[in-house]
């Protein structure tokens, strides 16, 4: 069949294991060779078809390029929380640092070198990366499973996803060298800068450089969560108007099963009518049920489609100024429409007419009528079908179907009667009650039929599109769970810098409360300076975002990398929650007593 029709069976996937040695560019000619053989031996089909080749592609990046955007996105956001850690860590580091200078100025003018004065606190950094470097081992191992779960439907490969030594061992020895390197860089002062701390009482420049880098690692900390926030923000707006996205069919109360039927038994179209006519018949008896068809291929479902070149009948000299064009083709009972409340736009529907004896007749989409006869009427026109003969008139135009996904635009359609095909291999059954019910009757209506005949995949057409959103749904809420996560962090250590200036500045805050300023102006002094440091990092952070979302460009729906409603909201989100942060330390210093801290001096 495949050689008597070659123009049907045209996309075909082929496995083949390379010999010892040889490389992948080799193989790709060799198939491009195989290519130009097929387009002398046969012109007639391969000569006009658009983009026509052979091509070699290793098979390990075809089974992963379905999960390759969302880890690489989920890889990115994970290195952005490590440094957010990184950055707290530092900054608690340099706040322990400080409450304890003064007694390490004493250690240094008594002459302690500087391994003396670090050895401690080293010892405390690298207590605290080891311990949380073996828990978040025990956690990576706790949410394996959970992992394979979200990655099911987007490689084969994720049963072979494991824990293995190497990767281990690189988390671990990585969780160390950030604690380490983070938590212990801090502690390397110069041992001069300690006597002179004790020499001065504390205050000067060695104070305010401290507080400098403290500042700067908060302004890291919200650039860091102003990525991760745009990038979550991004992936809800694009869920929801994936979710919210016409499919074209309703999927209410819609079941679809699948069937392989046995070729050396029903090898015939005629078989093949009768049995599905039998088991259609049994089907529409039923009192539950509404409609029942079947066709090629279900929406939202893998497999069935079939891609064909075309030429439009009396139109045959403009295709030979370039490729010919392709469309997509259905084969689908007179039911299926109405199964699937796919809409009527003009004609009609296949119906008793449409038998094998009488002329080949044909529906398309919306979409390819629109393109194909702009400002014509597409009713009565005929199409013809690579080496086949006889034309096919269109008798009826219907609605578009997102038929592989909802994130693609619907394509060129055209649907034939399966009564002049022969060919299908879905049941489509719409019913008046919940679908899951009649799973049942779908496998009693085909052993029937036909005991033999196995049947596969019954699933409503809901639990279907709710398989096609668990993707970009789970990765939207993974991202939204580390941006919460990274703000969380944020916002504890500008509450925990704010009150340490605080700290820092009681003397001059109770001066200033001493020489008449309000309570209200002591508010706003350090409130401003809170938000001077959220302002700068979410400054720094949108423009960290303009390349990070690069990362997530594939996994968008109807969304623009730097969407200005997202990125607005996030910034007015850092703003007042950067402004909640700083009122308690800010109250703090309103509530100073300036005799109190006058004396403390």
């Amino acid at each position: 069949a495949m050689h008597e029709n070659r123009g049907a069976f045209r996309n075909l996937t082929v496995f083949g294991r390379l010999r010892d040695g040889a490389e992948l560019e080799t193989a790709r000619a060799e198939a491009r060779g195989i290519a130009e053989r097929f387009l002398h031996s046969h012109p007639d089909t391969y000569g006009q078809v658009q983009d026509f080749g052979v091509d070699a592609a290793p098979l390990q990046d075809e089974i992963t390029r379905g999960a390759r955007p969302m880890l690489l996105a989920l890889l990115g956001t994970t290195g952005l929380v490590l440094l957010l850690a990184c950055f707290n860590v530092a900054n608690l580091t340099l706040a322990r640092q400080a409450r304890r200078r003064r007694e390490l100025a004493v250690r240094a003018a008594l002459g302690a070198d500087r391994w003396r004065l670090v050895k401690g606190p080293l010892s405390e950094a690298t207590v605290l990366a080891v311990s949380g470097g073996a828990l978040g081992l025990l956690l990576a191992a706790g949410s394996l499973g959970v992992l394979k779960q979200f990655l099911a439907g987007l490689s084969p490969r994720v049963a072979h996803i494991e824990l293995d030594v190497p990767v281990l061992l690189f988390a671990f020895a990585l969780s160390v060298i950030t604690g380490l390197g983070f938590g212990g860089a801090p502690l390397l002062a110069n041992r001069s800068a300690l006597v002179g701390h004790l020499r001065d009482g504390g205050r000067g420049t060695a104070g305010s450089g401290r507080a400098r880098v403290r500042g700067l690692f908060v302004a890291a900390q919200v650039a860091v969560s102003t990525v991760l926030l745009i990038a979550a923000g991004l992936l809800l707006r694009s869920f929801d108007r994936l979710q919210s996205v016409d499919p074209g069919f309703a999927t209410e109360n819609v079941l679809t099963a699948r069937l392989a039927l046995n070729w050396t038994k029903y090898d015939s179209p005629e078989k093949t009518l009768d049995f599905f006519d039998r088991v259609l018949d049994r089907l529409q008896a039923h009192p539950a049920v509404v409609h029942a068809a079947v066709g090629s291929a279900a929406p939202l479902t893998q497999g069935g489609m079939m891609s064909q070149d075309f030429r439009i009948a009396g139109r045959e000299g403009e295709t030979d100024r370039g490729p010919a064009p392709t469309l997509d083709l259905a084969f689908v009972s007179e039911s299926y429409f109405e199964a699937l409340s796919i809409p009527l736009i003009r004609g009609r529907f296949f119906d008793g007419r449409d038998h094998a004896d009488a002329p080949d007749v044909a529906m398309v989409s919306r979409t390819f009528a629109d393109r194909t006869f702009p400002g014509e009427d597409p009713i009565g026109q005929r199409l013809l079908f690579g080496d086949q003969g006889a034309a096919v008139e269109i008798v009826g135009v219907v609605g578009d179907v997102r038929q592989l996904s909802l994130d693609r635009q619907a394509t060129d359609l055209l649907y034939r009667p399966i009564a002049q095909t022969g060919f299908s291999n879905r049941i489509v059954v719409r019913t008046r009650t919940e679908p899951s019910a009649m799973a049942r009757d779908i496998a009693a209506a085909v052993r029937a039929v036909d005991p033999q005949q196995p049947v596969e995949r019954i699933e409503t057409l809901e639990s279907t599109r709710r398989a096609s959103l668990e993707t970009p749904r789970t990765t939207s809420l993974l991202l939204s769970l580390f941006a919460a996560t990274a703000l969380f962090i944020t916002l504890t250590g500008v509450t925990g810098v704010v009150a340490w200036s605080v700290a820092q500045r009681t003397r001059e805050i109770g001066l200033r409360m001493a020489l008449g300023a309000q309570r209200r102006e002591v508010l706003q002094l350090v409130v401003r300076q809170g938000l001077k440091l959220v302002a700068i990092g979410a400054a720094a952070g949108l423009a960290g975002a303009f390349f990070f979302t690069r990362l997530l460009s594939d996994l968008l729906f109807e969304t623009r990398a730097m969407d200005a409603a997202t990125l607005v909201t996030v910034v007015a989100v850092l703003l007042v929650a950067g402004l909640f942060a700083c009122l308690l330390p800010a109250r703090r210093a309103a509530d100073v007593d300036p005799n109190v801290a006058l004396r403390s001096e």
